[in-house]
This record gives C-alpha cells, structure tokens and sequence, in this order.
C-alpha cells in the first residue's frame, strides 16, 4: 500500500517526522508555486502528475494538506484520506476564514508578515517548544509569497469536491485546535483530548495508531 502524505500550509514533509507507519511504501509530497489563475483542482492534479498509481492509495493530510487531497481522491482512486487537524465541508470553516476573501486580506499575506508575528501567535497555535517553533520558522521561510498567498485564498474560499462513493475519509482532530477550532468539527472519527493544530507531529503515536487500524481493514 502507498501511503502518500500532504503537509499543511507551507509546510513540508517535516511534518510527519514522527509519524511512523509500518509496512507502507511512503511518498511525501511538497507544495509546488501555483500557475497565474490556477484552480485548485488544477493545482492538485499537477502534484500528483507524476506519481505511480498502481497500488492500493491512502493520502495522508495535515490541515490545508488534508483540502488538498480531497481534491487529489476526487480525481483518482483513493482507498483512504486521512484528514488530520483539517476540514471536510466549508461548513467546517471557522467564520473568519470567509471574510478574508471577501475583504482581500490574503493578498496581504508575506512571509515577512508571518514570521513577525509569530511571536504573538506561536505558541497558541500548538508550537509550544523551541524546536516545533524553529521548525515553523524554516518550513515556512522556504515558501514563496506567491504561493502563501494563493494558498490562503484558497482556502478562504473553499468548498469541498464531490468524492465518489467507495472513498473512506478518517478525520483526527484535537479539542484545543485553535487554528480549526474543534466546535466547528461536525463528527470527527477520532477526538484526541487536548490535541491541538499540530497534533501530527506532537501526538503522532496516536495518530499512527489509528491510522494502521484503518488501513489494515482496507487489506480485508
């Protein structure tokens, strides 16, 4: 079985270093500069272009990362997608996502922006120790302004694809998900008590755990 992983936003593969999965062939996916006017959809078939699709798939994504491979399932055969920390539905969306398309603010979004902020928000949004903070900070340093850009605006304005029917859809989210608050989360297979927005990489032990339960359901 291939497992492929999708980070959140402006991050990288980084994410899932703690998350180990046995058994699986792994490929982790990285964010690609979105075209002039691209579509998500088109964005997403561009991501998996090249990859092999000749066994069993599970897409692994976090936040923004788990958007993504909703997309990806709705245009390929997916046996599972595994939203960590993300949304299934626009309703899902905390309120405030929706008045930054309407008002533009994501074409105020830079990389400067958010490293200067950081400091305020940081720690609040589940990067709590000094190496998850410098990870954030050189992760997201490695992003072009373009692509934060689209990326927010992307999501701000987000509806969720139709999957075909045989697609399981797993969703981990944490009760202290401040980014993706977990009141908004209409039924989420796995509550992790006081998870927040960075579970993947604080608490993947449990993640991997239900996760492997999952997928060897999928080998029956």
């Amino acid at each position: 079985m291939t497992v492929i992983y999708i980070p959140g936003l402006g991050f990288d593969q980084r994410t899932f270093q703690n998350l180990n999965l046995d058994g699986v062939t792994s490929v982790y996916l990285d964010w690609i500069e979105p075209l002039s006017q691209e579509s998500i959809d088109a964005y997403a078939a561009r991501m998996v272009r090249d990859i092999p699709w000749d066994q069993p798939v599970i897409l692994i994504g976090h936040s923004f990362g788990g958007v993504i491979s909703q997309h990806i399932a709705a245009q390929r055969k997916v046996a599972l997608v595994v939203l960590v920390s993300s949304v299934r539905s626009r309703r899902e969306l905390p309120f405030w996502f929706r008045w930054v398309r309407l008002l533009g603010l994501h074409h105020l979004i830079s990389k400067a922006l958010i490293m200067w902020s950081f400091p305020l928000w940081g720690r609040m949004q589940d990067y709590v120790s000094r190496e998850e903070q410098q990870l954030f900070r050189d992760m997201v340093g490695r992003r072009s302004d373009t692509y934060l850009k689209w990326a927010v605006g992307q999501l701000s304005a987000w509806k969720a694809p139709e999957l075909p029917a045989s697609t399981r859809i797993l969703q981990i989210h944490g009760t202290i998900d401040r980014m993706l608050p977990y009141r908004f989360i209409r039924k989420p297979d796995l509550t992790i008590q006081k998870g927040g927005h960075f579970l993947v990489h604080r608490r993947a032990s449990e993640v991997a755990d239900v996760i492997m339960q999952v997928a060897r359901t999928l080998e029956k």
